[in-house]
């Protein structure tokens, strides 16, 4: 009876139960809807009858026959290109159709679809050669970046043209590839990049951008001036700029110095005086050049002339000093009337004659002296020195342009942002100068730069003005604004390179921070988890130095795969931390418990971590790798052991460790991240080169597999190895090197996964790798070109990185906008292309979740990443704990296993009963606490938690733990219907069977009762 109340309690309370647990699993409609950035949503096109699809397919054929993959993906089995039916291959060939044809514009373009295909088809019927070149990649590239070419507008003769309209602009396209001949300038030798390097404009860049007056004042003061040696050059250059920015110090002292020009000056000295008069130039002579200032002379000249003059004048007064007074008149004179026939008169001739002569002398003396003088004086006050010349000078100056105010208000929306490469902050300020000048159409119709439209009518024509006085030629006075093309953009490119760009390289670039060996402390409390309706992967990247000794809140919930960028590779292939002075206490080489529990953290909310690895490869040549491929082959065969070694450390922690026993085997002992990102920057683009770092990449990628196939078996939780690519678009977009979108292909392998209907997530993890690809601004014309060089597979592994300020994004006045056809944010217009045509977008720097005006951003991304995922009680709050609930179910488990075998089985087997202090586990209250519990958490997990597999040994156990409860209440209940003896009833029963003698009553006679019975024959 106790058993069988506890199994009914049981049995209610799992049927009430259940249906609460499907409920919260009832999720709505669309969470895996299939759409492509062209065509939209897949069901409409399904409408199509078997016919249409036919014809589609066989214009399809027309159009893409000679297509290399066209033929491979046709051959395969089944033949999928001619079946009549709309699987994933056919779909894929109509979305690279509608992007070559710029059939994203039509208004209705699943009706209009099928009609520009059979034009199309006609078309390349009777010119099969243009219909080639038409839709080659080179062309797809070309299109994207000329939306206008010709006077031609080129997305819409690719969508509605005619036959000659087709060709016209196929015409416009040749010449455009194939120009005239002209004369190059010549160009310089790049220099080598310093490595670890960010580049941005801080607060003070800007204040120097703005106010360089007093700069070029400075350097005008060292016009002219002598040092002694570069040293001492650079103290008093140092001393001059002190208020200066450090880089703008630096910069400015770096092209001082390499403008002084070895020369030889002049300066009389005290020094030199004291030795000159030492050597008997004359006290005269001392006073006069005592007089002279001391200034530096710079030619001979010039110092001569003002010595020469100090010793004229000190010879005349000498000369007045010895001259002696004339004789008195009177006595012993002669008469003055004296005749010349006199004697004495005749001697006094003679004597006259004597000292002409004698002061003659004594002039060639005297000047024979100053100009021993002279020389003395030349030789000791010459010295060598290095000057700055009036025309090195103005070198240098002219290289200090002046930033109005108005275009410092524009570009300070760039403040503070920190970009990886210096090309990617060059590109973000020719994007807001083009849009500051008004002279084409940056973004899609109907979008607005925020930072644009913020600004006034006044201001923003005061910024076209100021804007107008530096880029003259490419200011236009149409009204009419035309679509930024390719002539566009190399327009402001050549403006701007002569202008503007060496003043912003004198601010912009800075050393990254050093290592400051800090824990990295992350949480993800209330944010939530990775949600199973993820469509697309947010991935975060976490710069080493934005670590702080606080702790810091991140949404993994929206980035389902997060990065560290801090990691870089030695001359040796070893990993080492970047700027770090102790290299043993980094997350390279320390493995404790505080160092890693960041990586436990993230993956508590369902997140992966990746390492980035950043490596400049500069001083590897094309030429040295063609003669010899060893040193560049030991460097990555040694990288890649260390990367091996990396990810196959455990984690310490007790947690980590306890993992696999305390969840019963279903997850091994995690280990030390979830893949790898390589950032390879300026790697050789050689045949040698492509060949030895695809056998790195593979080789790297097999040994990882291994690893984790080995770490997980007998596990039935398995995660993957990522091996990464991070990359610049202008390698993807190259016709040649190592990261070229056809390498790209070709190394990853995307034409498996063309025949297999996958989802975007599942192909990353078929795949095991992710290409982030760093985006070159404007956006919206690069995700135009990647999108036109790229199949829909292909572009389910690349995730574009835009670095770009997401703070205070609206999206309640995007939807109104939206609603009204107002024009609305641009970002939100860029993300969504993220995700509607990508496999998932990169975030350079990740966001943290409290970060004031972000909330707009993360809010958009968790729920457009995710379509269909609506909050729950285990994504908000349960996820987080889910080890620790497995442990705690199986625990439980175990310990109920034992009850029902102890309490049911083995005690009444050895008919015995409970002991009076154990007794009441056997009641109906302890058997539901015991039983209850496990079961239904066990049950709840496998609705809600995509992790926790149904074939496993917790799932044996709560199977068997329920087989024996209902057994044990079958056989309960069993005992319940079998008719147990009564001591009562048999006694009484045998009372009645016996024979009793009876008595006669007294005063009766012989009377008796019928029912007394004698035994007579006694």
């Amino acid at each position: 009876m106790t058993f069988a109340t506890s199994l009914r309690s049981l049995a209610l309370l799992l049927g009430f139960l259940l249906p609460l647990c499907a409920a919260a699993q009832n999720l709505p409609e669309g969470a895996t809807a299939n759409k492509d950035k062209c065509l939209g949503y897949e069901l409409p096109y399904k409408k199509y009858s078997r016919a249409q699809v036919t014809r589609i397919q066989a214009d399809l054929f027309q159009i893409y026959q000679e297509d290399p993959e066209w033929k491979a993906a046709a051959s395969q089995r089944g033949q999928p290109l001619n079946d009549g039916y709309m699987g994933p291959i056919t779909w894929s060939w109509m979305q690279r159709f509608c992007g070559h044809f710029a059939l994203a514009q039509a208004a209705d373009i699943v009706s209009e679809f099928p009609a520009r295909l059979t034009a199309i088809a006609g078309f390349a019927q009777q010119r099969p050669t243009e219909v080639t070149q038409l839709v080659s990649r080179e062309f797809a590239v070309w299109s994207v970046n000329h939306h206008t070419a010709c006077t031609l507008n080129t997305q819409d003769i690719l969508y509605r043209g005619s036959d000659a309209q087709l060709l016209q602009l196929l015409l416009c396209y040749q010449d455009s590839v194939n120009p005239p001949p002209t004369i190059e300038p010549s160009r310089t030798t790049a220099t080598k990049v310093d490595p670890h390097r960010l580049y941005v404009l801080r607060e003070e860049d800007f204040v120097a951008l703005e106010k360089p007056e007093a700069l070029v004042e400075w350097v005008k003061k060292l016009i002219d001036k002598p040092f002694a040696d570069e040293a001492s050059a650079a103290l008093a250059i140092n001393d001059l700029l002190k208020d200066q920015t450090e880089e703008w110090r630096n910069q400015i002292r770096e092209q001082i110095i390499a403008k002084l020009t070895p020369q030889n000056t002049y300066q009389l000295t005290d020094g030199i005086l004291e030795s000159l008069f030492k050597s008997g130039i004359g006290d005269a002579l001392f006073v006069e050049l005592k007089a002279v200032p001391q200034t530096v002379y710079t030619t001979e000249e010039s110092f001569k002339a003002v010595i020469r003059a100090a010793i004229e004048k000190a010879s005349a007064a000498e000369i007045s000093a010895t001259t002696t007074n004339p004789a008195p008149s009177g006595e012993g004179q002669a008469p003055v009337n004296s005749t010349v026939d006199n004697p004495a008169n005749i001697q006094s001739s003679a004597s006259q004659s004597s000292t002409s002569q004698s002061n003659t002398i004594q002039t060639n003396t005297s000047i024979q002296k100053n100009q021993a003088n002279l020389l003395l004086i030349v030789l000791a006050s010459k010295q060598k020195s290095l000057l700055l010349t009036e025309e090195s000078a103005q070198s240098i100056i002219s290289t200090i342009p002046h930033f109005p105010p108005r275009l410092i208000q524009l570009l300070r929306v760039l403040k503070d942002i920190e970009y990886p490469e210096g090309e990617l902050l060059h590109y973000a300020v020719q994007n807001k100068l083009i849009k500051g000048l008004l002279i084409c159409k940056v973004d899609k119709p109907n979008t607005l730069d925020i930072n644009i439209d913020r600004l006034s009518p006044t201001e923003k024509e005061e910024l076209r003005t100021e804007l107008a006085t530096i880029f003259p030629s490419s200011v236009t006075e149409s009204t009419d604004l035309p679509i930024c093309n390719e002539t566009h953009y190399q327009n402001i490119q050549r403006e701007y390179n002569q202008s503007l760009r060496g003043a912003i390289e004198q601010v912009y670039s800075e050393p990254m921070p050093e290592y400051n060996a800090l824990d990295i402390q992350w949480s993800g409390d209330a944010c939530g988890c990775v949600p199973k309706e993820i469509a697309t992967t947010a991935y975060g990247i976490y710069p080493y130095w934005h670590t702080t000794e606080t702790p810091q809140k991140f949404d993994f919930s929206t980035f389902s795969r997060v990065a560290y960028f801090g990691l870089s590779v030695n001359n040796n292939g070893h990993l080492v931390q970047i700027n770090a002075k102790n290299q043993a206490q980094t997350l390279a080489h320390s493995h404790t418990e505080s160092n890693k529990a960041f990586i436990s953290t993230a993956r508590r909310y369902g997140s992966k971590v990746d390492w980035i690895i950043e490596k400049d490869w500069s001083e590897y040549s094309n030429e040295a790798i063609d003669s010899s491929t060893a040193p560049l082959e030991a460097v990555l065969n040694n990288l890649k052991l260390n990367i091996v070694t990396l990810l196959a450390t455990p984690l310490t922690d007790v947690e980590s460790v306890l993992r696999p026993y305390l969840s019963l085997g279903i997850a091994a002992q995690p280990t030390n991240g979830d893949g790898v990102t390589l950032y390879f920057k300026n790697f050789p683009t050689s045949d040698a080169a492509k060949k030895i770092f695809e056998s790195f990449f593979n080789n790297l990628k097999q040994e990882l597999k291994v690893l984790a196939e080995k770490r997980d078996s007998f596990h039935q939780n398995k995660n993957r190895i990522y091996v990464n690519l991070l990359i610049k678009q202008d390698e993807f977009t190259a016709d040649e090197g190592v990261f070229t979108s056809i390498n790209i292909d070709q190394l990853l392998n995307t034409q498996q996964l063309v025949d297999r209907n996958l989802s975007q997530i599942e192909m990353q993890d078929e795949v095991q790798s992710v290409v982030v690809l760093m985006l070159e601004e404007p956006y919206y014309s690069a995700l135009d070109e990647i999108y036109a060089l790229t199949s829909g597979t292909s572009r389910a592994l690349i995730m574009p990185m835009m670095i770009a300020n997401y703070a205070d994004m609206n999206k309640r006045e995007q939807r109104d906008a939206m609603r009204k056809g107002m024009a609305s944010d641009e970002r939100f217009k860029k993300l969504a292309y993220i995700h509607e045509s990508f496999g998932g977008g990169a975030f350079w720097p990740i966001t943290t979740w409290d970060k004031p005006g972000y909330e707009g951003f993360n809010d958009y991304v968790a729920t457009h990443f995710a379509p269909g995922y609506s909050e729950s009680g285990w994504n908000e709050k349960l996820c987080a704990y889910r080890w620790q609930l497995i442990s705690i179910m199986n625990i439980w488990l175990i310990v109920a296993i034992i009850f029902v075998l102890i309490v049911f089985y083995i005690y009444p087997q050895k008919c015995k009963r409970l002991p009076p202090y154990i007794d009441w586990l056997s009641k109906p209250a302890t058997v539901v606490i015991l039983l209850l519990p496990p079961i239904a958490l066990w049950d709840y997990l496998l609705l809600v938690d995509k992790q926790f597999p149904f074939f496993s040994l917790p799932s044996l156990l709560c199977l068997s733990l329920i087989g024996l409860a209902v057994w044990a209440g079958i056989d309960s209940i069993k005992e319940l219907k079998k008719v147990k003896p009564n001591r009562n009833l048999l006694q009484y029963q045998k009372a009645i069977a016996s024979p009793t003698r009876t008595t006669a009553t007294p005063g009766k006679g012989d009377e008796t009762d019928d029912t007394d019975t004698s035994d007579t024959s006694k």
